[in-house]
């Protein structure tokens, strides 16, 4: 008899989560800061099981892949711990926020040490092919054109991804193939000259090296919706001065046109400027992004 879809492992577990309390980002800055100071386990736990839920959704955007999923989520759920030991709440963003490229990395290299592929990934064309793949957006939009539905495909290639000769068609036949052959993680890859190179499994990485770089992102990413939030606060001259004068540094408009656009003294303008640049320390210190000033 099949097994009851309510009473599955994957259901079960999901039921669980959902039963997990969330963190506001107040309470979650808070029992981070503790664990920092205190290093207590109970606090870590208390921060994985309240974003558990967020590993299933992402282990969701993989499982056309066709590996288990419960296999991935313990995955995403390692690299979720991973995070927590290593999530510095004072960069004013939230955890999820910077555990996802974690959880990610954890169920990639899963796939990747699990999954059934053509042959070795021997060139950057199907490396790139791979990474191509677990991409969300891409895995998304082949299973959208596997039960055919109509899809714009158009942001998902770059120009880059096309010198490598990547398409969607490409894209769909190294999906199909990866599903049809297996090879042993062990084997070395074969360089253009024919000598031997590293093997599979010494590609994987633990994401250390990309951190750096993720997380310069991230903080770019906070900085942008920080000034976005203080630009919705400006009325129309303060908005004027900041687009003119504190956003052009290198070549800003001098205060006498500013003064001239809106019938005001150039001391007027020097006084709102202070304020917009008061109100934009304002801002950005509250999203934890003072050192940008």
């Amino acid at each position: 008899m099949p097994e009851n879809g309510d009473n599955t492992p994957l259901h079960l577990y999901m039921v669980s989560v959902s039963k997990q309390p969330m963190l506001s980002r107040e309470d979650e800055q808070e029992v981070a800061r503790r664990f920092i100071a205190t290093q207590d386990p109970k606090l870590a736990q208390k921060l994985v099981r309240a974003n558990l839920r967020f590993v299933i959704k992402i282990a969701q955007e993989h499982d056309v892949f066709n590996v288990q999923i419960l296999d991935l989520i313990q995955e995403g759920n390692m690299g979720l711990a991973h995070a927590v030991k290593k999530f510095n709440p004072e960069r004013g963003y939230r955890l999820i926020s910077y555990a996802v490229w974690w959880i990610r990395a954890y169920m990639q290299n899963y796939i990747k040490r699990n999954f059934r592929i053509v042959r070795p990934v021997t060139t950057r064309a199907q490396r790139r092919t791979f990474d191509k793949l677990m991409m969300p957006e891409v895995t998304a939009a082949l299973e959208m054109i596997d039960n055919g539905t109509e899809v714009d495909t158009s942001g998902l290639i770059s120009d880059a991804d096309a010198e490598y000769g990547i398409s969607m068609q490409a894209l769909k036949d190294a999906k199909r193939e990866m599903l049809l052959t297996d090879v042993s993680i062990d084997q070395h890859d074969v360089n253009g000259d024919g000598s031997e190179s590293r093997a599979l499994d010494e590609t994987l990485t633990d994401g250390v090296d990309c951190e750096a770089r993720y997380i310069s992102k991230l903080d770019r990413g906070v900085i942008r919706e920080a000034i976005d939030g203080f630009r919705r606060t400006l009325d129309e001259r303060e908005l004027f001065i900041f687009e003119n004068r504190l956003e052009k540094p290198d070549d800003p408009m001098h205060l006498e046109a500013i003064g001239g656009v809106f019938q005001i003294s150039k001391e007027r303008v020097r006084q709102l400027e202070s304020r917009v640049k008061e109100k934009a320390r304002t801002a950005l210190e509250a999203a934890g992004c003072g050192d940008y000033l």
